[in-house]
């Protein structure tokens, strides 16, 4: 299409818009595939790859292993539990626990209640406990019931902690 394109704006009988319109597209991409024809000729018009040149996000490939070398001489160990452990060690930028636990399904390394892995929705149930800070500054604990494979949440509570007066 895009070569059909170019030739016909090439032909010059009807103005740019008209040209664009006539192939159903607007002039955005219109002129990107003429500039881009003007500036390398036929090879312009190729697809390009989309994916970025960088990812500044990332976790580094050596924070990556040591995630994954402490999972496996500790296999009961959680995704929290590894990144107490690499703050200890000096670690800076340190992962959230959510990927730390995606590194580790990935290398589908399995440890209890920390990214299980499951075949098919309600093979695998996580109960997940934490503490939970609401308004003014009152700490709670949360619950949250969720299906590992789907990612469905049944359901999520914010209770008082044990010994604490409401």
């Amino acid at each position: 299409m895009r070569g059909r394109f170019i030739q016909f704006v090439q032909r010059g009988e009807v103005s740019f818009a008209p040209a664009c319109a006539r192939f159903g597209i607007s002039r955005k991409p219109g002129y990107k595939w003429w500039n881009r024809f003007q500036a390398e000729g036929p090879a312009g018009l190729l697809e390009r790859d989309r994916a970025p040149h960088s990812r500044p996000g990332a976790i580094p490939v050596e924070v990556q292993a040591e995630v994954l070398r402490l999972g496996q001489e500790n296999p009961a160990w959680s995704g929290e539990r590894i990144r107490r452990e690499l703050a200890a060690q000096g670690g800076v930028g340190m992962p959230a626990q959510s990927t730390i636990d995606a590194i580790r399904r990935r290398a589908r390394i399995v440890s209890p209640g920390a990214g299980l892995i499951a075949g098919a929705p309600n093979d695998v149930w996580s109960l997940r406990v934490g503490p939970v800070t609401v308004s003014a500054g009152l700490n709670h604990r949360g619950f949250v019931l969720r299906d590992e494979a789907s990612g469905f949440v049944l359901t999520a509570e914010v209770g008082a902690k044990r010994g604490v007066a409401m």
